[in-house]
């Protein structure tokens, strides 16, 4: 009895499951209910665990944002999803979700809050917000937005037309707010807040006057900026407010290195420290003098000048050069605030030259998580080989360096026109940045690659004609000492392959027959009154000439079979020695030496 009264007390006094989770052990809850696909149980206690005030954004943490995310979606509340994304990369600059674990849907909403974040202004140094977490959560419960209680009388203009006096509050539906906060005297601010369900959502600001000046550091290799012991961000830093008077500036840099300076900043003043190791030079004129003046801490000049240089009317430079043009205007417009067209700056460097890559010193660690995050979602490619080397065939092979943006398997064709125009794939791999691929200039069965042109194509499979690269090649032989081909043989050092027959007695008397026979046609044809005789002296000479040479052509041709194999051996020996300089010759125009230049463009 006593058991069961002790327990019926304690089911009593216990709160409800929802409201007896607090902080993480809520956002452990959640992601069970999560799991076990108990969606509508999941929102209260996900959302309920994601409390700054519980903890770290770590990676617990993002892992709630996304299951949240993902369960509004599925329950088709995508403008809430929206705004607890936009929340979340808002509090967390380097929250994303992964990619391989959500679904496509809470990928693009995330991509499109990071966006929205980015595009929409927030001075930390000037206002911060707050949040007071409920215990208990419910989609359809508005929020509250409480305008911090100050010295000086501040008023707040949130959307279009809700005003907050210092210590006010206001109920508003879940969504992002533009909050416009000023007081007389005072530069006003403006901020964007996501106003979450049944949170209170406090806005503080702390407002500079009129007269205050701005503060521009460059520094390379970067820094981290502190004023007055308050830490201001990663250099470079541009258009930063300061009240007029003296400052404490320090540059603290890895490991432990840091450099100190003391600055009077005057009313509306503009103060340019520059601590800059080494002059970045690229020996194009006008991207050098633009890059001069942002080392001397002129960011709005330096930017304006690259952008001029930039422009497509402006001559070609170097794809290599354009990059580091690219590169240095995103790091400016990331300073200013604009890290959305940062980001736009940096994809069209990737794009540019996918071979370069900011060196450590130039960009800081949050360009530099920016950088590899865009150039992971760029489809880009390029190809490139040593401009003019010597390689040998059979010995060597051609090295073809590879860059992409977004990873991907590559695939290589050789492009030939001859004898018809074809596509041949040289080598397919995978490539998660840069690669070598190494061609071989040999086939198995011993042939090499013949002079000519030839043309070989890179692209990224899956990722269409816009990541593909030419490489332009030219392939010579060089010169071979090639052995001489011996000359025929003299027609003197052969033997007399046949002889004549002697006469026979038919031949004589075929001969005799042939001679009488044209001597009578002479004789009949004869005029014995003009000539004087009735058988002409010519006549007897044609019919003997007939018969002697019928005799002599009449005698058979008889083989020398002695002779005719000492000839067949000469001309057998010459042959092998022709053969043997043409196979000596060929593997010398085998083995030598290829001579190949390439370009990027054919």
């Amino acid at each position: 009895m006593r058991t069961c009264a002790s327990l019926t007390i304690l089911l009593l006094a216990a709160p409800p499951p929802a409201l007896a989770q607090t902080g993480r052990q809520a956002l452990a809850a959640g992601t069970e209910r999560y799991l076990l696909a108990d969606y509508s149980g999941a929102v209260s206690l996900l959302a309920k665990g994601l409390d700054p005030k519980a903890g770290p954004p770590d990676q617990l943490w993002k892992q709630g944002v996304e299951r949240l995310a993902d369960v509004l979606v599925v329950l088709r509340q995508d403008a809430l999803a929206a705004t607890w994304l936009r929340w979340a990369a808002r509090l967390a600059p380097d929250f994303e979700v992964d990619a391989d674990v959500v679904p496509p849907a809470v990928v693009r909403a995330a991509a499109a809050a990071r966006a929205f974040v980015d595009s929409t202004p927030c001075d930390r140094f000037v206002a911060r917000t707050e949040f007071e977490w409920p215990t208990a959560f419910r989609a359809e419960t508005p929020g509250v937005v409480r305008l911090a209680a100050a010295t000086i009388p501040i008023t707040a203009r949130i959307g279009a037309d809700q005003f907050l006096r210092g210590g006010e509050s206001r109920r508003l539906p879940a969504g992002s707010y533009d909050v416009v906060t000023s007081a007389p005297g005072y530069l006003p601010t403006r901020l964007t807040v996501e106003i979450l369900p049944g949170v209170t959502t406090v806005v503080g600001v702390s407002l500079l006057p009129e007269t205050a000046g701005i503060l521009y550091v460059v520094a390379r290799p970067w820094g981290t900026l502190l004023v007055d012991g308050q830490r201001i961000g990663y250099t470079s830093v541009a258009a930063h407010r300061i009240t007029p008077g003296n400052h404490q500036v320090r540059l603290q840099r890895d490991p432990g290195a840091t450099t100190d300076t003391t600055i009077v900043v005057a009313e509306r003043q503009q103060v340019r420290l520059s601590w800059v190791a080494r002059q970045d030079t690229t020996g194009v004129r006008g991207v050098d003098s633009a890059f001069a003046r942002l080392d001397a801490g002129e960011v709005e000049r330096g930017a304006e000048m690259l952008g001029d240089v930039l422009t497509p009317h402006q001559p070609l430079f170097p794809a290599a050069v354009r990059a580091r043009a690219l590169a240095r205007l995103a790091e400016v417009t990331w300073s200013l605030g604009a890290k959305d067209s940062a980001r736009a700056l940096l994809r069209q460097a990737i794009q540019a030259d996918p071979f370069y890559t900011p060196p450590g010193d130039a960009l800081n660690p949050e360009l530099q998580t920016a950088y590899r995050r865009v150039r992971r979602d760029t489809p880009a490619i390029a190809i490139r080989a040593p401009r003019d080397t010597v390689l040998t065939p059979l010995r060597d092979s051609l090295p073809i360096e590879i860059a992409v943006g977004r990873p991907g398997e590559v695939r290589l064709l050789l492009r030939l026109t001859v004898p018809r125009p074809r596509d041949s794939v040289l080598t397919v791999l995978p490539v998660d940045s840069v690669a070598i691929a190494r061609i071989p200039l040999g086939a198995l069965n011993g042939s090499v690659l013949a002079p000519g042109s030839y043309a070989i194509e890179g692209e990224v499979a899956a990722s269409g004609r816009s990541s593909s690269d030419l490489l332009q090649l030219s392939v010579e032989r060089t010169s071979v000492d090639t052995a001489a081909y011996g000359s025929a043989i003299p027609g003197i050092s052969f033997r007399p392959e046949t002889r004549k027959s002697g006469v026979s007695f038919r031949t004589v008397r075929e001969g005799i027959g042939l001679g009488a026979l044209v001597l009578l046609v002479s004789a009949a044809v004869n005029d014995g009154d003009v000539s004087g005789h009735s058988i002409p002296p010519a006549a007897l000479l044609i019919g003997g000439s007939v018969a002697v040479g019928t005799v002599a052509l009449k005698r058979s041709t008889v083989r020398i079979p002695e002779n005719t194999r000492y000839n067949d051996s000469l001309r057998a020996a010459w042959e092998v020695r022709h053969r043997t300089i043409a196979v000596e010759n060929a593997t010398k125009l085998r083995i030598a030496p290829l001579r190949i230049r390439a370009t990027r463009e054919p």
